[in-house]
Parts: C-alpha cells; structure tokens; sequence
C-alpha cells in the first residue's frame, strides 16, 4: 500500500540559483513536503584561460582575441552581489570602462576581471555552442547564452530566464550564479537535446531540460549522493527524506520519478539515446528502485521510488 504524505526534503540548488543565498540555505516548502534547498538549479563550472584561442562550452570562458561588439549589452538590474576580493567589476551588470570588454571571473586571480574577448551575435536565452557565439557579456552556459545574475532576481535574465544556474569553480564552490533557459520536458519522454537529461524543476509538477553537472554520467542510475538537481540522471531529482523509507540518517540522493497513476493513452520514450531509460516505473532493467510513493507537493500522477 502507498504511503501518502511522504515527508523529503528538497535539493534543488539555485542557489542554483535568491538575496543572494547559499547553497546550503534551506526554506519551508509545504505542509506535507519538509524542506529543501532554496527553489530548484544546476550547476556548471567556469574557467577562464590566459592564453590562446578557445572554443569551449558549458562553463569554460576563454580569451580568443578581439571582440565583435555588436552594441547589445546586459547592464542593468541586480549588480552589487557575487563579489570577490579584489573584483576589477560587476559580472552583472558588466560595467567595465571599455565598452570592448568583458566582465569575467578569472580564475587565475580568483576575482572579476575585464577581459577582451571574441563575442558573436547571440543574445540571452538563445543557442550557442561555443562561449564564442554569444553577445558581449553572456556566457555560453548548458547550450544557451547567458547573462550573470543574482541568486533570487531573475530580472535580467528575460523572458524564460530563470537565475539558478550556480557557476563553481574547480574546487566546487559557489563564485556566481547565471540565468539558465531550459526546453520543458516529459519525464519518460527522452525528449531532451543530446547531452541533457529531463529533471524536475519544481513543484508540483514541473520537468525541463538540463546538463548534467561535471562528471556525471547521462547513464546515472538513481541511488548516487548528490547536491544539486543535475547531479542526477533522466527523471530523477535530488531529495532527503524527512520519513518514511530511509529517513534515518539520510542525506540528499538522487530518486527516481514514477508513475502513481498514468495519463491516458500513455506510451514511454521509445529511444533513451545513452540516458538513464526511466519508462515510469521502478523496475528498470531488472534492477528494482522500490515502490513508487506519493509526496506532498508533487501532482501530476507522479510519486518517486521508494526502498
């Protein structure tokens, strides 16, 4: 028999993605859900190299040379967060005296930097494939241009911007976050680009594309720790019990969605394409992630797997 009213808690960082919150910062969600960290995000890691041409993508920005300055900018709205000792600007609000440069965060120094950078004529929200695409001032982040943000203020983000995309450095901390622009999606539908997963974004029902954080694997079963949203595989998301199934000295993992009741006329994704090949249930592959249970706060028919 389903346990109604599972009580978890929610990793769902953005923080990544928010005043400016940290990623350990933990809200109310409802009365039956418990907690969960801040409202839902990934992560992606950002770089920034001295020397030579670069064509990276995700979170890797490299000087290529001079920039073409196609007169659009992301100045204003938020500004004043994400600062660092000796910070040279804002990477928000992209306030460096040359209207060629760039305001980036340089690893090297560990703090903003203006930077002469190559840029393209892609603006916020649209597809890139190299940080070289984008528009001065946005950085090619999970296949889409993107603007630094404050964690909270989804202002200058635009339309269908969110900002809770938090940006680390290799060590794995928090040095600023950036809108993210996410395709909705079918949990079981593979319906993701190549190289993204369908997550859950936020309650009660809501899916929508991702890249996997660093190192994680499309593949990923559910079971893994985990920290933020994206650190998991194709319709699963990143919770802690607060009871039920193992509560007891839990800590936050990646569970698998499922099917309570199925919409009609349903049918899964025919080709999973090298992700996690989730079709509703929790049995997959002849592995067995437990019994699908209702959780407070998430509708739609769906409960997660539950051992």
């Amino acid at each position: 028999m389903l346990r109604p009213g599972l009580l978890i808690a929610f990793a769902l960082l953005v923080a990544p993605l928010g005043a400016c919150s940290s990623e350990n910062d933990k809200t109310d969600l409802t009365t039956d859900t418990g907690t969960k960290k801040d409202t839902g995000g990934v992560k992606d890691t950002a770089v920034v190299e001295d020397e030579g041409p670069g064509t990276d993508t995700g979170g890797t920005v490299s000087e290529t040379g001079t920039p073409v300055d196609t007169g659009t900018k992301t100045d204003g709205g938020g500004g004043g967060c994400n600062a660092h000792t000796g910070d040279e600007c804002d990477i928000v609000k992209q306030d460096c005296a040359s209207a060629a440069a760039t305001c980036v965060y340089d690893n090297a120094v560990s703090h903003n930097a203006c930077k002469t950078l190559t840029t393209g004529t892609k603006l916020k929200g649209e597809s890139c494939a190299t940080q070289n695409d984008c528009d001065r001032g946005l950085f090619c982040y999970g296949g889409k241009c993107s603007p630094a943000c404050c964690s909270g203020d989804n202002s200058v983000c635009g339309a269908g911007g969110t900002c809770n995309l938090a940006i680390t450095a290799s060590g794995g901390a928090v040095i600023y976050y950036a809108c993210s622009y996410s395709d909705k999606c079918n949990p079981f539908k593979y319906d993701c680009p190549t190289g993204q997963v369908c997550l859950f974004s936020s309650e009660p029902d809501s899916f929508k594309c991702s890249t996997p954080s660093a190192g994680t694997p499309l593949a990923q079963g559910p079971g893994n720790a985990c920290e933020y949203a994206n650190d998991c595989g194709e319709s699963q998301s990143c919770f802690k019990l607060s009871s039920g199934g193992d509560a007891a000295g839990a800590t936050y993992k990646c569970y698998l969605f499922c099917w309570l009741s199925k919409p009609d006329a349903w049918t899964p994704g025919a080709t999973p394409g090298g992700r996690f090949p989730a079709d509703g249930t929790c049995t997959i592959g002849g592995t067995n992630y437990g019994t699908c249970q209702s959780v407070g706060g998430i509708g739609g028919g769906l409960g997660i797997c539950v051992k």
